[in-house]
């Protein structure tokens, strides 16, 4: 499943940490597991020409331990090619 092909994907993208990240990491805390998941990532574009307020939406992964800890964060960037042709 691709969560690009998700048309809410871009509008439900949070940073992380965020809202989303922190609830799995209260969740991982309060249960006392490690919690591996994916999600939509909203992040300030960077470089020149970007303008105020725009942003890139990931599909990030992270890996939290049983104490609420983020230990792992990465973004895809390789979107597979096909994955938009009609």
């Amino acid at each position: 499943v691709f969560g690009w092909l998700n048309p809410n994907a871009f509008m439900q993208a949070e940073p992380i940490p965020g809202k989303y990240s922190e609830k799995f990491a209260q969740i991982a805390s309060s249960v006392n597991i490690w919690v591996a998941v994916g999600l939509a990532e909203r992040a300030e574009r960077a470089g020149a020409g970007s303008l105020p307020g725009a942003y890139n939406v990931y599909d990030s992964g992270i890996l939290i331990k049983p104490d609420g800890e983020i230990v792992l964060h990465h973004r895809k960037v390789n979107v597979l090619g096909n994955a938009f042709d009609p």
